[in-house]
Formats: structure tokens, sequence, C-alpha cells
């Protein structure tokens, strides 16, 4: 597999588009025929070259597997990175499900709500972060953590929060990170309104100066992110590109991700493809 990733790269480097995927899947059959999947590029599979790249190696390996081949071209280095995996014939990984509350996020929101309600000094009504975002991480084992930016979040009991489902990416449980919309004070507390706008992101790493850092495989534009680099995701690589940012804020997140080592974290697809890092 790694003889025919190598003979492969250049082929699909000339026809690839810059920032483009390309993924090959195919496997041998019980007559030792390769049998290729729908969501191969035909054009590429289709050529004669490759088929003759593919065939070379067929003896070399086991029948019924599933071979599976992923290409990025990067337009910033104009490099085709590549990276394989052989799994069992008949088994399509389940890549991403959101992090998920039992009964749903309503329910969850209620709880939210009832613990505030039931706590909060009416007396003293504008102490509390209205106009703020409420937000937290779920970790991989499903736990909830709150993040210390609203005073709102100190009256909820943590006791009387179910265990979530965490999310899985790529076939692996991973952290989440979520906030809220700005909490409307009135909305909240007099129209009893506990339905709020939720959204989600994937974490690199849970906490770096008490904040997570975000990652992406697409370049989010609203957010106020305070510094924003890129890298390809790619066996043995790690060469930060800073898209937004102070050159000593951009190098202090890049020395904290490099002294964990990438290959620690869990959210990284075994693909290649450039990711966006997002910090507060």
């Amino acid at each position: 597999m790694e003889n025919l990733e190598r003979e492969l790269n250049p082929l699909v480097h000339q026809v690839l588009e810059k920032d483009s995927k390309l993924k090959l899947i195919f496997r041998l059959d019980s007559l030792n025929e390769i049998q290729s999947y729908q969501n191969n590029d035909r054009n590429i599979v289709d050529s004669q070259q490759v088929k003759l790249i593919m065939q070379s190696k067929k003896d070399s390996l086991a029948k019924n597997k599933l071979y599976e081949l992923y290409f990025f071209r990067d337009s910033i280095s104009d490099t085709t990175f590549s990276n394989y995996e052989i799994n069992e014939a008949g088994t399509f990984g389940v890549y991403d499900i959101p992090a998920s509350y039992p009964g749903g996020i309503n329910a969850f929101l209620k709880v939210l709500h009832t613990e505030i309600s039931a706590i909060l000094d009416k007396d003293r009504i504008d102490y509390y972060d209205w106009d703020k975002a409420i937000s937290f991480i779920v970790d991989k084992s499903g736990k909830l953590k709150f993040i210390e930016d609203n005073n709102l979040i100190d009256l909820v009991d943590s006791t009387k929060i179910k265990k979530w489902q965490p999310a899985i990416k790529y076939g692996r449980p991973v952290p989440q990170y979520f906030t809220s919309e700005p909490i409307n004070k009135v909305k909240f507390l007099f129209e009893n309104q506990y339905r709020i706008e939720l959204y989600s992101y994937d974490v690199l790493y849970p906490s770096f100066k008490g904040y997570p850092i975000i990652i992406s495989d697409a370049l989010i534009k609203e957010g106020n992110y305070q510094t924003i680099i890129s890298f390809v995701s790619a066996k043995g690589l790690f060469e930060p590109h800073i898209i937004k940012g102070t050159t000593k804020n951009a190098t202090e997140l890049i020395d904290f991700i490099k002294s964990k080592g990438m290959e620690h974290s869990s959210f990284l697809p075994h693909f290649p493809g450039r990711v966006y890092v997002y910090y507060k």
C-alpha cells in the first residue's frame, strides 16, 4: 500500500485541482480482480496508467479487504499529500456524529433555565452577565464542563445535568465545544423562554490559558477569534501558516500545539487536508 500510494501520488497531482481531495476505494474479490467503488473519481480510476499500477500490486494485497487511498492537493505549498487505510470489506466507518443530550438539546436547555431561575437573586438582576453567551465543553467521555466566562453558570448545579453522548469524529470520540447566542434577560426571565440557539465546534485541545482551541476543516468567517492558523494534517507534518493575529500570539499557540504533539489529538483525520485552528 505504501508503494501504491507513492506511485499514484504524482499521477493524482497532475489532475487534482488545488485545495481538492480525492478518495480511491477498492478491494480484491475472491477471483483476485480489483473492484472499485462508485465514490471514486472515474477519470482517475479509469486511467490505463493507474490500472496498471494497481494491477502490479494486487498479488501483495489480501483478498476481501477494503483499501482506501486519500489524496489532498494543497494550494499554499502546491504539494499533494496522501495516506491510506485498510478495513474489513463491507464495513464503512461512522465518521461524524455530533454530541447529544438524553432527551434532546431542549431537555438540556430546560435544566439550565430551571436551575438559573430558581437560584437567581432577583434583587441583583443587573449583577449577572446578560447579553453574553454561555459556553461549555463536552469531553470525549460525555462529561460537561462550563467555560468560566458567564456568572449565570455559577447558579447551575452540575449534578442535575445528565451525562452527554460524546461526539464522534472520524470514527473516534472527541471533545466538542458549545456556545450559545447571547442570553437575553427579558426573554429568559419574563417570557420564560428557555430555548436558545447553541453552536457547536470541534476541539483540537480542550484548554489553552483557560479556553479551548477550535479546529475546522473549513475557514470560519464569523466569530471573534484573536488568532487563526492553518496547517496540513498529514503524516509527520506540522508547518503552520498564520492567517490572523500577532506573531507573538500565533507563536504561543503554535508552540503549545507542538508541545502537545499532533499525534495525541483525537480530532485529526487519518486522511490529509488543510485544517484551521482558532483561538479567542
